[in-house]
């Protein structure tokens, strides 16, 4: 789950965002990610005033809004 403004975020396989602001009443919204559908087992985590979402073997995907566009930014590197 993410908290996001005054709501939270609960980000599901297939394409979509449960979406609450009290954590009883929840609203299913569409996530957009450009050129691809929202990973499998999906995670969205802020990190220096942008998201990132990835999930089961996916690439990493950035936005600067919760619900997207997600852009490509690519796979992910070992070191």
């Amino acid at each position: 789950m993410v908290h996001e403004g005054n709501q939270y975020y609960l980000f599901a396989s297939g394409g979509g965002a449960w979406v609450s602001s009290n954590l009883v009443d929840w609203k299913y919204q569409a996530v957009d990610v450009r050129g691809a559908r929202i990973p499998v087992a999906p995670h969205v985590v802020k990190y220096q005033g942008a998201l990132y979402m990835s999930g089961n073997s996916a690439p990493l995907y950035k936005a600067s809004n919760i619900l997207g566009p997600y852009e490509l930014v690519g796979p992910w590197k070992g070191e």
